[in-house]
């Protein structure tokens, strides 16, 4: 149940973000599995010690995330 509230929240995110990227239009599924994943990863490197979450990290993970979608 956890993960469908995530899904159904990211899946709500990106259905509402068609306003202002077009080109994002029916695709929240995919980027809301797309994003849990990625955000799933960063967290293991965190736990694994292999990466810290600073701002650097953060400006890193948007921007990586941001570029695929907005193509």
């Amino acid at each position: 149940p956890w993960i469908d509230a995530q899904i159904q929240l990211l899946e709500t995110l990106f259905r509402d973000a068609v306003q202002g990227h077009g080109n994002m239009r029916n695709r929240h599924q995919l980027y809301a599995a797309t994003f849990l994943s990625f955000m799933n990863g960063y967290i293991s490197m965190v736990y694994q010690g292999n990466i810290t979450v600073d701002d650097s990290t953060v400006w890193q993970a948007v921007q990586q995330f941001s570029y695929g979608i907005y193509s």
